[in-house]
């Protein structure tokens, strides 16, 4: 519990200066911010407050308070009291804070005004929930994301994952380069509408048997028929793919071109029967 009422006094008297802009007020005076929040008098600490800031008790952490509060902290609480200033009674925000031994903490802070102190500020009732751990999760799943982003937009081979009725849920740009479409394009989409009927025919057999067995299928040659007649050739690894609770929902895979690979194999038998001969 805090009590706000001297900063309620020095905005009131800002305004009877004539600055009714408080806002554009504290970004000309950065300084005069900063002193608001000295202002603040603290009544209590409970003791969970206590631990997150992992202070030896009550005193010590009444008593370095302002050390707890990083720049982003200060800026995040003058906004949060602007808000205040045009009649908010109870507003919350995300900034970070510090331990008194120099964790840096994710929080969340909820602060309002109870009744009858509405617009003295006297007490001023403030909620601290640690978000940290919940922001790692967050920051690491973002890092993921870009690592998986990266892979899908940046390999020459050739990346997939399709649902259970063998429709593709997402392919990677050379994939989708391969075929003369977007990424985009491609979701829905089946094999059948890229590649030959016979050939379309034995890909899903394949990816029905993956899903019924959950085994693998490793660097298998797959010879490619396309509706045009062409025929090339790729190195293929295809995977159940699980949901969370491990439950197989479809499959994903990357394939290879080593079209001019067989082709250069088809040369050689050629030329040694030739020999042989």
């Amino acid at each position: 519990e805090d009590d706000f009422s001297v900063i309620k006094v020095e905005l009131d008297r800002l305004r009877q200066q004539g600055i009714h802009d408080l806002r554009a007020y504290f970004d000309a005076h950065p300084d005069d911010a900063d002193a608001m929040i000295s202002h603040i008098r603290i009544h209590a600490f409970n003791q969970a407050s206590i631990a997150l800031y992992q202070a030896n008790d009550r005193e010590e952490l009444i008593a370095r308070f302002l050390d707890i509060l990083t720049d982003d902290a200060k800026r995040a609480f003058a906004n949060a009291i602007l808000l205040a200033a045009n009649g908010a009674t109870a507003f919350s925000y995300e900034t970070t804070n510090r331990t008194l031994r120099g964790k840096l903490l994710a929080v969340r802070l909820k602060i309002s005004f109870p009744p009858g102190c509405e617009e003295s500020w006297a007490r001023a009732l403030v909620t601290v929930i640690d978000l940290t751990e919940h922001k790692q999760m967050e920051d690491a799943l973002t890092h993921e994301r870009y690592l998986l982003r990266t892979l899908m937009e940046h390999s020459l081979d050739l990346i997939y994952f399709k649902d259970e009725q063998s429709r593709f849920l997402r392919v990677n740009t050379a994939f989708a380069r391969r075929i003369n479409a977007t990424p985009d394009d491609c979701v829905s989409k089946t094999d059948a509408d890229i590649y030959q009927r016979e050939y379309a025919q034995k890909v899903l057999a394949d990816e029905r048997r993956i899903m019924a067995t959950g085994q693998s299928l490793v660097s298998m040659e797959d010879r490619e028929v396309w509706p045009d007649g062409r025929v090339t050739w790729a190195s293929s690894t295809k995977l159940p793919l699980p949901d969370e609770q491990g439950k197989i929902i479809g499959t994903f895979g990357i394939s290879r071109d080593i079209t001019m690979r067989k082709l250069g194999e088809q040369r050689e038998q050629l030329t040694t029967q030739v020999l042989d001969v």
